[in-house]
């Protein structure tokens, strides 16, 4: 073979807590309007393996920390915990008819760190767990041979490996959602109703490449990467945004 390609088995135990709260009343203050009030409270645990098999990439030393090893946390990042969110909503009706409704409503949701089971998007795919040694001959003298198969997997023999990092800061994504709505009777049993609806996109999780060469030219990327020991990152951020809005006619 010209090139072969082995790479580590791996075998995870991802745990997560999700606990939540939840409170809600709708409130008739008159026979015009009633009101919906609520609160919503989710706290989304940073994930752990059960036995600290993952990484995270260190920006600031330009290493690896492993999971519960000199320091570092079994986790490898810091979580929000003060994920509350309001639901407010009301429905109003100005005159005895009933024949026209005002609606409207805002909410908060938030959404935590995904146990994931693609590779590479979590931490049990870095050094020292996963790695993918690459052998490639000069296309004359083979470095693998058929009858020999692979040396003895070793992590030194991963050069330039790739890195999936998280924030270590990791803020917890969230949408913000509201609505207003008009609805009217009209002859003939026919309501019609016509709605804004709109949502916000916060710290949503996006994959950057922090490890990207940062000044074109010829030859080898390697030398003009940020950290030229590593290949290519795959780096799980929160800092993607959303914006919708729309007009719903019904």
């Amino acid at each position: 073979p010209i090139s072969a390609r082995i790479s580590t088995v791996m075998e995870l135990g991802n745990r997560q807590h999700v606990p939540s709260l939840f409170v809600q009343d709708d409130w008739k203050v008159n026979q015009h309007l009633t009101l919906n009030l609520g609160v919503r409270y989710d706290y989304f645990s940073p994930i752990v393996e059960a036995h600290d098999r993952q990484s995270n990439f260190n920006y600031a030393t330009g290493t690896l920390d492993v999971a519960g090893q000199n320091g570092a946390s079994r986790s490898l990042v810091t979580g929000d915990k003060a994920n509350f969110s309001p639901r407010l909503g009301f429905a109003w009706t100005p005159s005895s008819s009933g024949n026209t409704v005002f609606r409207g409503a805002y909410g908060v949701f938030y959404s935590g760190q995904e146990i994931r089971t693609a590779a590479p998007l979590q931490l049990a795919y870095n050094l020292p767990f996963f790695y993918e040694p690459s052998f490639i001959s000069d296309g004359v003298t083979p470095v693998i041979t058929v009858s020999g198969g692979f040396p003895t997997l070793d992590p030194s023999q991963a050069i330039n490996p790739g890195v999936t990092s998280v924030d270590r800061r990791l803020h917890t994504p969230y949408y913000q959602s509201w609505n207003l709505a008009i609805q009217r009777l009209l002859p003939g049993a026919i309501t019609a109703e016509v709605a804004y609806a709109g949502s916000k996109g916060t710290h949503l999780q996006v994959v950057t490449d922090q490890n990207q060469v940062v000044t074109p030219g010829p030859g080898d990327v390697q030398s003009r990467r940020p950290y030229p020991q590593y290949g290519g990152f795959t780096s799980i951020q929160n800092r993607g945004n959303s914006d919708y809005h729309s007009l719903q006619l019904k």
